[in-house]
Parts: structure tokens; sequence; C-alpha cells
């Protein structure tokens, strides 16, 4: 069954998971959200470029194919194998008989059958995305998020998001300024490394309870709970 943001996690993790942000939150002034989207972006443009370029590309191999075969069947009468003595100006001559027409019909046709490929199966897109470029919409996705969440708004600057999008099988974690001026370098990165990991070896719902319990002991190091404390954001997980 394909992975969506309702089934990423069963039931019973997803309640696991809510049970550990108000447990790790007891501990601690901060505030922790965890979200799954579906996607960071829909890669539409680079996607439809990318499969321009190897349609063309595709459509000039094949029309020189053709002409090459169309040359080799004229001149059969010579020889089977007698064009071979004069191959480079048998080849310039196949070039100039290439059809523009035919070449433009088979570019369109080769672009349309990949755009349905890649409707039935979308994930195969990302085949045509860097990932650097995948890492980027992710990094951006999460900060989005994590501004439309509220998360910049706690009272101690505290907030701190873990972003799991499917289709990039990426994840991204972000404090907010309060705790990235505590926390040593990497260590959110040293988070994401382990999340993925398990993520990976299909503990999905185990590993994030335990990156919420690390996330929380940090907090709780810096920003212990206080009597009027209360709690900032909601505990649930958000699926998008």
């Amino acid at each position: 069954m394909e992975k969506k943001p309702d089934n990423f996690f069963t039931s019973e993790e997803k309640e696991k998971i809510s049970q550990t942000i108000k447990q790790v939150e007891l501990t601690t002034s901060g505030e922790i959200v965890a979200m799954v989207v579906d996607q960071s972006d829909t890669y539409e443009e680079a996607a439809k470029l990318s499969l321009l370029g190897i349609g063309i590309f595709l459509g000039l191999m094949i029309e020189l194919l053709i002409a090459v075969y169309l040359r080799i069947y004229h001149h059969w009468e010579d020889g089977p194998l007698s064009f071979w003595p004069y191959w480079r100006n048998f080849i310039f001559q196949s070039v100039q008989e290439t059809s523009l027409w035919r070449f433009l019909l088979l570019a369109i046709s080769l672009y349309i059958i990949f755009t349905i490929i890649l409707i039935l199966d979308p994930r195969l897109k990302l085949k045509l995305i860097s990932t650097d470029k995948m890492k980027k919409r992710v990094k951006e996705q999460a900060i989005m998020a994590f501004y439309q969440n509220c998360l910049y708004n706690t009272r101690s600057q505290t907030g701190i998001l873990i972003f799991i999008s499917i289709l990039e099988r990426q994840v991204f974690i972000l404090g907010d300024r309060g705790i990235n001026q505590k926390i040593p370098p990497g260590f959110w990165n040293t988070l994401t490394q382990e999340l993925v990991s398990g993520i990976r070896q299909g503990k999905a719902g185990e590993s994030i309870c335990r990156i919420i319990e690390k996330c929380g002991h940090e907090l709780a190091k810096h920003f212990p709970y206080l009597a009027d404390d209360k709690n900032e954001l909601s505990d649930n997980l958000i699926l998008k």
C-alpha cells in the first residue's frame, strides 16, 4: 500500500506519538510538534522540462536510426555492407534525409507517454530531480510549516518541529532561536539521520518517539518546566 500521511503511522503509533509529546512537555517549557506531509513540492516544472529534454533526445536518436535504416534499405542493391567504406559520407547523408515532422511527432509522443507514466506513478519524478533540489524544497516547506503552526511564537522561543516529507523520503528538524542558542552544532542533523534510519528500517513510530524524547531531554536541560507553564501548541500529530 502506498504511504500517505494518513497511513504513514498506525492509529496506535499516532496515539503513542501524541502521548510522548505530552509526557515530554511535562518536563520542559518548550514545545514539540510532529508533522507528516505527502510532499514538499509537486516538482511539475522541473519534471516537465526533464521529460521534454528526454523526449527531444530520444526522438532525435530514433529519427536518426530510422533515416539510417531507410538509407540502408534503399542502397541494399549495392550489397549489404557496401556503404561501410564510406560510412562518414553515408551518415552525413542520412542526417540530411531526416524528417523534421517525424522527429517532432516522435518527441511529442514520447513526452506524452512519459507524462502519463509520471501521473500513474508520481514517485518516478524523483528520478528527474536532484537530491539537492529536494532537500532545499523540504527545508523551505518545513520553515513555512514552522511559521504556519506558530512554533515561532512560544514564550521562550523554544519550539521544535519534526517534519517528515513522504514523497522525498526526507526529514527536517527545526528549532527556534531559544533552543538553537543552547544546543551543540550538528545536534539536529544527528537526530535527523537517526530518524531517517529508523524509518528505512520500518520503525517509523518507534523512532520518532525516541527522537521526541531526545528533543525533550535537551529542552529540559536548558528550559525546565515552570510553575506557570501552559501547553501553547497541540500535541497531536499534524497530517497534511
